[in-house]
């Protein structure tokens, strides 16, 4: 018996951070398709479920195609704003862009804005975090359109941002954001242990070994898409038995 709380509470503690944190990821835009540059300016919407988020008025530009080389202007924003090759996002038209969760709350941690317009050598952002209709941060940023800026938001527990930028584009690049992750099969996974442990406090006459290990834990993180892979194996048909 003295094992099996044991293994229980690592599986507490262990799986508990895990099932009720949220997934920190870099968020590059790169793996995103940007729209063809060769006839001009090309670019496509950043979609819904990017990032585990949804995006309005976001696009998403190839900014390493647009260099001086290419016959772009000298100082450009989409250019010189972006922080790893090849892509960076964009609030089209100028307008004001917002990014929300469908379920739970996010951290808006950081990002790499830019002006991006040559003409606009500084830029002015406001960036408002909201829950529900509840302004729960209003901070205004300036940027420059010849590199990127870091901007440290830790803007924690929040379910939709918006950018304004007085109808100027801004460029974005490696947004960092900690999302929440599907909670099912988590936990299902937390609350076993508990009905094993109901099992065996129901066979008082019974003091079997368990031999259940834990075998995998896989985090495999793709552009800030975390997931969580957790396998049990069960090393004795005696362990089983508890089931029936």
């Amino acid at each position: 018996m003295k094992l099996l709380f044991t293994v229980l509470y690592i599986w507490i503690g262990f799986f508990g951070t895990i099932i009720l944190g949220n997934a920190q990821g870099v968020l590059t835009f790169d793996n995103l398709p940007a729209g063809d540059y060769r006839g001009g300016p090309g670019y496509a919407a950043v979609p819904n479920g990017y990032g585990g988020l949804n995006w309005n008025n976001f696009g998403v530009v190839n900014g390493a195609e647009m260099s001086p080389s290419n016959g772009y202007a000298s100082v450009l924003g989409y250019y010189s704003g972006v922080v790893s090759p090849n892509n960076v996002a964009f609030n089209e038209s100028g307008d004001t862009a917002s990014i929300t969760v469908s379920g739970g709350l996010f951290d808006l941690d950081s990002a790499y804005l830019t002006s991006a317009i040559d003409s606009v050598p500084l830029l002015d952002i406001q960036v408002q975090g909201f829950v529900g209709a509840t302004i729960l941060y209003n901070n205004t940023y300036t940027v420059n359109n010849s590199g990127p800026t870091l901007i440290n938001f830790d803007y924690s527990g929040i379910d939709s941002v918006t950018f304004t930028s007085g109808e100027e584009q801004f460029a974005m690049d490696n947004l960092t954001v900690s999302v929440p992750e599907p909670k099912s099969l988590n936990l299902i996974l937390l609350i076993l242990p508990f009905a094993v442990m109901n099992r065996l406090w129901r066979r008082p006459n019974q003091s079997p070994e368990p031999t259940a290990v834990l075998s995998a834990v896989a985090l495999a993180e793709v552009d800030g898409a975390v997931s969580s892979a957790i396998a049990v194996h069960v090393a004795s048909r005696r362990w089983l038995s508890f089931f029936r």
